[in-house]
C-alpha cells in the first residue's frame, strides 16, 4: 500500500497507512524508490551486534566505506561473510532496526532528482518527480520511520518533490508492484534477483536497479573473485559489466559507491575530514 504522510510530526505512522494513491494520480510522474536497506545501514548495525569496536575501527580507517565486497572480520572474530549478516539481519530483526542508522542515500538522491529535473526541464514531456521511502515490514519504530520522512520531505519538497511511504518485503518487489517505479535504489540486488527469476525471464522490466558497487560473496569465498579476476581481465570487462551485459535483455543496471549505502555518523565526519572518502561515481 502507498501513502502520503502529512503533518508526520504530530501524526502516527500506523493511522496514516490508509489513504491509498490511485493510478491516475502517478500519470506524468517519475517514480523512485528506496527499499529499506539503502535508507538505513543494516549492514553495520548486525556487524555492532558482533563487535560495535570493530564496525568504529572499519569506519574510522575508511576500509568500511570503501569495500568491495561483503566479507568483514579479522584474526580474533574470524570471517563474517554476507550469509553471517544476512542471518543476523532476519533472525535479530528487532535488534537490529532499534540500533540502525540512516545511510548518505539522501545525498545521492539530491543528485539524482536535481539531474533528472535539470534535464527534463524543457521537455515538453517534462515530469514531476515523486520518492517512495519503502520501509518494508522491518521492525523500524514509528520514530524512525516518520523522522526520515521528515527528512526527505523537508529536503525535496520545496524543489516540488511529493515524498510517499509505503511497505512492501523483499519479495512483492516484482513486475506488478514495481510497474509505476522508474527507478529502484535497493542494497541486496542479488537477493531480490533471486526472488523474481521468473518474472525477470518473462519480462523486461522498465525499473532501473540501482546497487551499490559491491560483488555479492555469500559464503565469504574471495578466490572466487580472483579467479573471475583473471576472465574478465581477459575480456576487458569488470563484475559490474558483466552482471549488466548478462542481464540486459531483462534489466537495467546501474552500480554506484558503496559509501552512500553507509553508515552517516560521526565516523563518517572523520572519514570526510581526513579526505578519505571520496566516491567515485557510479558506473
Amino acid at each position: 500500500m502507498t501513502v502520503e504522510i502529512e503533518n508526520s510530526s504530530q501524526a502516527d505512522y500506523n493511522s496514516v497507512l490508509t489513504a491509498k494513491i490511485s493510478d491516475g494520480d502517478l500519470r506524468d510522474t517519475h517514480t523512485v524508490m528506496l527499499h529499506f536497506d539503502t535508507i538505513f545501514d543494516l549492514r553495520a548495525a548486525a556487524l555492532c551486534l558482533i563487535s560495535k569496536e570493530y564496525v568504529i575501527m572499519q569506519c574510522v580507517d575508511g576500509a568500511y566505506y570503501k569495500r568491495a565486497y561483503d566479507v568483514f572480520g579479522d584474526q580474533e572474530l574470524g570471517i563474517i561473510n554476507k550469509e553471517k549478516i544476512d542471518a543476523i539481519i532476519n533472525e535479530c530483526a528487532l535488534e537490529v532496526a532499534q540500533n540502525c542508522k540512516p545511510t548518505r542515500i539522501i545525498e545521492l538522491m539530491m543528485d539524482y532528482v536535481c539531474e533528472y529535473l535539470d534535464k527534463t526541464k524543457m521537455s515538453p514531456h517534462a515530469q514531476h518527480v515523486r520518492i517512495l521511502l519503502n520501509f518494508g515490514h522491518y521492525p523500524f519504530t514509528d520514530e524512525q520511520k516518520l523522522h526520515i520522512f521528515d527528512q526527505y520531505n523537508d529536503t525535496f519538497s520545496p524543489m516540488g518533490v511529493q515524498v510517499n511511504a509505503c511497505e512492501y518485503t523483499i519479495a512483492q518487489l516484482g513486475e506488478y508492484n514495481l510497474s509505476d517505479v522508474d527507478s529502484l535504489f535497493i542494497y541486496d540486488w542479488l537477493t531480490w534477483l533471486q526472488c523474481h527469476e521468473f518474472s525477470v525471464e518473462g519480462y523486461k522490466i522498465k525499473t532501473k536497479i540501482h546497487a551499490p558497487r559491491v560483488v555479492p560473496l555469500p559464503n565469504g569465498d574471495t578466490s572466487q573473485i580472483d579467479q573471475a579476476k583473471k576472465v574478465l581481465k581477459d575480456l576487458r570487462m569488470s563484475p559490474y559489466d558483466f552482471i549488466r551485459k548478462g542481464i540486459s535483455r531483462y534489466l537495467t543496471f546501474v552500480f554506484v559507491d558503496v559509501c552512500y549505502y553507509c553508515i552517516l555518523d560521526e565516523f563518517n565526519n572523520i572519514i570526510t575530514e581526513r579526505g578519505n572518502l571520496k566516491p567515485s561515481g557510479k558506473d
